[in-house]
């Protein structure tokens, strides 16, 4: 397994953990979804949100299978896993 491999493996693992804290949060009925598109998403779509909200992710997961070699996409889908992690850990905050 190549470092953009476990770069995307974390990528989806954060986006899932976004996922399932942001189904957790919006459950309790204390708020709403901060994002206006995922928000757009949830009001048009009832319960299939999660998996268009995942849809994102696939590309870079293409990427990661693809091109599981190049430096550059393992740093940018290590970035990306961070920014949904820090999503994650916020929402599971909330």
């Amino acid at each position: 397994m190549t470092l953009t491999h476990l770069a995307a493996l974390a990528l989806l693992l954060a986006s899932l953990a976004d996922t399932v804290t942001t189904h957790r949060f919006l459950a309790t009925g204390r708020g709403h979804e901060a994002n206006p598109l995922i928000r757009w998403l949830i009001d048009h779509t009832g319960q299939g949100w999660p998996v268009l909200k995942a849809l994102p992710i696939l590309p870079a997961l293409w990427a990661a299978w693809h091109y599981p070699h190049d430096p550059r996409l393992a740093l940018v889908l290590g970035g990306l896993a961070v920014v949904y992690g820090v999503v994650a850990w916020r929402n599971g905050r909330l």
